[in-house]
């Protein structure tokens, strides 16, 4: 597990740094060791061999039958991978550029983007997005849009969900950000705000034609019982809840360090949903979460940043122990961690 602990100390390393100088260079720098890190993996992640099978099923498909697929970006990706011969390695590449710039984009607009980066790294870079790809391409185009919400306008806000979407259906769960900011009444937003949801369990349940969430996998092949996959889907959503949570509690505190209020309103009580959702659907609630990770990139560094002068590098080095905890912790107790064991690269493989 020490090549996931190296990837973790970059961004921790810089933070503690304070890096400014040649910041914009660290930064490309960053995303080539993250993307390389991602996007060249070899057999690692439990979606590896089913995303094989995936590749291999559509090396004699058309492209128009990708066109026509429930989510024809992602499987248009694939045909095109498989077809070119590299498999599910250009795929995974793609992917990892696309989650990069959105998670890159969004920590950019953070109190302290190295500290969001952290944030993200141990279960959203290192076990979300090298687990289910098609989601993590969906989610990183949403970051990129949340990274410059207030600048787009309603019309090109819903065409970025409707892109996602076809990355990865549950995308459409988004649209309730965008109902949250009609101008109507607050009876209309919960009403269409509940349709969305609706139509949104159906089809990332119903019309997907492979359903290789991270979830549906572990559950299917991996642990074999609800409880286990309950218990799993309860890390999942800890890893939203705890940040919201100091959010509730220290939110005046640190809304001054936030540049989108809005957005962390919505994103604490998002996360309060999706924690009692998790009581009807574990799979419904940890798919959601994967929308949600904002949420610890916005908190952590403005809890640092809103600290007194003389505790900010303590509070930071807490911070950074914690999440070098959260990544240990998962390694030794994650159901799926033996899948991420160990790290390889096509890069250093014979």
């Amino acid at each position: 597990m020490i090549p996931y602990f190296i990837l973790l100390i970059i961004p921790s390393l810089f933070a503690l740094l304070n890096v400014r100088r040649m910041s914009l260079l660290l930064w490309y720098f960053t995303f080539v060791i993250y993307v390389l890190f991602i996007g060249l993996r070899y057999k690692v992640g439990p979606d590896w061999a089913q995303y094989t099978y995936i590749h291999t099923s559509l090396s004699n498909s058309d492209f128009l039958d990708m066109i026509f697929h429930a989510e024809p970006l992602s499987y248009s990706l694939f045909w095109l991978s498989e077809t070119l011969g590299t498999h599910v390695y250009l795929s995974n590449m793609v992917a990892a550029i696309i989650l990069m710039i959105g998670v890159l984009s969004f920590a950019r607009r953070t109190a302290n983007p190295w500290l969001a980066l952290v944030a993200a790294t141990p279960y959203f870079i290192v076990v979300v997005s090298m687990s289910g790809i098609r989601q993590s391409m969906a989610a990183g185009i949403m970051l990129f849009l949340l990274s410059r919400w207030e600048r787009y306008s309603f019309l090109t806000r819903g065409l970025y969900i409707l892109t996602a979407a076809m990355f990865h259906t549950s995308a459409l769960a988004n649209n309730i950000l965008l109902v949250t900011k009609l101008n109507i009444a607050i009876r209309y937003k919960l009403l269409i705000g509940s349709l969305v949801l609706l139509v949104t369990f159906y089809l990332s349940s119903e019309v997907s034609l492979y359903a290789d969430n991270v979830v549906q996998y572990r559950h299917r092949y991996l642990e074999g019982n609800y409880s286990v996959e309950s218990i799993g889907s309860l890390y999942h959503i800890a890893m939203i809840a705890f940040p919201a949570m100091l959010g509730f509690i220290y939110k005046k505190r640190i809304m001054d360090s936030i540049y989108n209020p809005g957005l962390l309103d919505f994103g604490l009580y998002a996360s309060l949903a999706v924690f009692m959702i998790n009581l009807f659907s574990s799979t419904v609630a940890s798919r959601l979460t994967i929308y949600l990770y904002f949420v610890p990139m916005i908190v952590y560094p403005a809890l640092v940043v809103s600290t007194a002068r003389g505790t900010k590098l303590l509070a930071m080095f807490g911070v950074i122990m914690f999440h070098f905890l959260l990544l240990g912790s998962w390694f030794m107790l994650g159901n799926v961690a033996f899948a991420y064991l160990p790290y390889q690269n096509i890069l250093f493989n014979d």
